[in-house]
């Protein structure tokens, strides 16, 4: 059997609470996922004393109900951006209408109630991917996330903007007291410098001539002159690799 994961159910209501765990149980069974681990939290609240007390026992999926008492789910998800314990977050919800705030950073979709086990499935399979293949990049100290979500990065001076892949399309970025040079040194291959501002991730770039063209929301970004041939070739090589299986 394949390593389990680690969920993490928040909700306020015991019976949505321990039906959803249910059907993770099942579909992790079937999935042939052995050793998963379970956290059931009511409020948001607990939530945030498991990030600040359970040092290095990441969830890998939170499953998150927007409507709670206090603390909302939407309110938590915005303090959840920089948490390492909190890897990946599933809304749960009544109310479609709710679903448009609740992407952000770590978001990867929403479930309408009444929870169907078809839609558990789905993700978890999707997150068991995730899991098995994904390789991760330092921030800052403390925070890590995967190199996947990285689209792209900004230099403003000591400081950079790391913009980060989002439902809701490239406009979500963190700002990090590191300098764009020491990322490209650090992250490895699949980052190339294409300007003395901009580094970016070969994952998410759909062509490169005059300019470099992001998969998401079809962003433009500029090659300045004394990069633009190895630009270039470091993309042609990322390509080959990518047929061969290797990336």
């Amino acid at each position: 059997m394949q390593k389990g994961i680690t969920i993490g159910i928040c909700d306020d209501n015991a019976v949505d609470r321990n039906k959803l765990q249910k059907f993770c149980e099942r579909v992790l069974k079937d999935m042939e996922m052995d050793n998963h681990t379970f956290y059931l939290f009511q409020s948001a609240e607990e939530v945030l004393y498991y990030c600040e007390n359970m040092k290095n026992k990441r969830i890998d999926i939170l499953f998150l109900d927007i409507e709670m008492p206090g603390m909302d789910g939407i309110c938590l998800k915005n303090k959840l951006v920089d948490s390492p314990l909190i890897w990946r977050i599933l809304f749960t919800t009544y109310y479609r209408e709710k679903v448009f705030d609740a992407f952000g950073l770590k978001t990867i979709g929403f479930l309408l109630k009444p929870v169907m086990e078809k839609d558990v499935s789905h993700w978890l399979s999707y997150i068991k991917k995730e899991v098995a293949g994904a390789t991760y990049a330092t921030l800052e100290k403390g925070k890590l996330i995967p190199k996947e979500d990285i689209l792209y990065c900004c230099a403003e001076g000591n400081y950079t903007k790391v913009y980060i892949k989002d439902k809701m399309g490239a406009n979500t970025y963190v700002l990090i007291a590191r300098k764009l040079r020491d990322l490209e040194q650090e992250w490895g291959n699949s980052f190339i410098r294409i300007h003395k501002s901009y580094l970016v991730n070969l994952c998410h770039v759909s062509g490169l001539d005059h300019v470099v063209h992001m998969k998401v929301a079809e962003k433009e970004l500029p090659i300045g002159r004394s990069y633009k041939e190895k630009a270039k070739e470091q993309y042609v090589a990322y390509g080959k690799e990518k047929i061969k299986g290797r990336i």
